[in-house]
């Protein structure tokens, strides 16, 4: 809760002060002093009552700046009044102001049919046009050779696929009955996975 500078009335700002006094005097007792505990648990009660009634203060005195605005006075006018009333509802506002205005050759339309195409054509300029290229038109073009080395084969072994069981998660390797089946039993499991691993290449469905 932001509290305008004009709330902080002289009682305010002198509790505020003897809070940060309370709070520089548990500081420098903490670190300068060897007293007994019990005297800093007193500081530390201090300055909680003292910052629970810096706060209801502020709040005393931001529902009662928030009730002048929309409290009419005697000695206001009608043009003041709602001057203070809308400024004040202004610094309320967090919703977003939409897209600042743009311009196009010079001019500044005010449509937001015109300013959604002028939108739109900054975003067609960011993307080439659609172009359609035959396999060895592409390949021209990329500089790629025809031909590909082939990768070499991945050897899967036991001991990897063990390695691999025993770091699982067990939070996330756990079945519907919260029992991590693959890393309690991956010595037993390892040699199943491997086959099937080395076969196929990933893991059944089932």
């Amino acid at each position: 809760m932001r509290v305008p500078p004009s709330l902080l009335r002289r009682r305010i700002v002198t509790t505020i002060n003897g809070k940060e006094h309370i709070w520089q005097k548990k500081m420098g007792f903490n670190i300068w002093t060897s007293e007994k505990k019990s005297e800093d648990n007193k500081i530390t009660e201090q300055f909680k009552v003292v910052k629970q009634t810096v706060q209801r203060e502020l709040r005393r005195a931001y529902w009662k700046y928030v009730g002048d605005i929309v409290t009419p006075q005697e000695n206001d006018s009608q043009h003041s009044r709602m001057k203070r009333f809308w400024t004040y509802i202004k610094h309320k506002r967090t919703d977003n102001k939409g897209i600042a205005p743009m311009q196009q050759n010079g001019l500044l339309p005010s449509e937001p049919t015109e300013q959604a195409n002028i939108l739109n054509k900054q975003f067609q300029s960011a993307f080439s046009e659609k172009q359609n290229y035959t396999k060895q038109e592409f390949e021209d073009k990329c500089q790629m050779e025809g031909n590909y080395h082939t990768a070499p084969e991945i050897n899967i072994t036991c001991p990897g696929v063990l390695k691999l069981l025993q770091t699982l998660n067990p939070n996330k390797a756990a079945g519907p009955d919260n029992i991590p089946v693959l890393k309690e039993l991956a010595p037993e499991i390892a040699p199943i996975l491997t086959i099937i691993f080395r076969k196929t290449g990933e893991i059944p469905p089932d």
